[in-house]
């Protein structure tokens, strides 16, 4: 699965979790590996409001952000 297919099925799953009451607002955590990299749900954020693109991406190996973050970051 690409990061992008993994980045869409994130998206689809945290409405689900928020849809079916397992969390509400900023108060819930999704992540998922993919490859070398952790992509996981910004800190503050709505669950139901993320897209694919919001998802952070963190080398795993490193614990600093995946080199195409820049283009997110003005986002937060």
């Amino acid at each position: 699965m690409s990061e992008q297919q993994i980045r869409e099925e994130l998206t689809k799953y945290a409405r689900r979790a928020v849809a079916q009451g397992l969390v509400v607002g900023p108060g819930g955590n999704l992540s998922a590996r993919s490859g070398g990299t952790m992509l996981l749900s910004p800190s503050g954020y709505a669950l139901e409001d993320l897209e694919p693109d919001e998802w952070i991406a963190i080398d795993i190996e490193t614990g600093k952000l995946a080199q195409d973050q820049h283009v997110h970051l003005p986002k937060y």
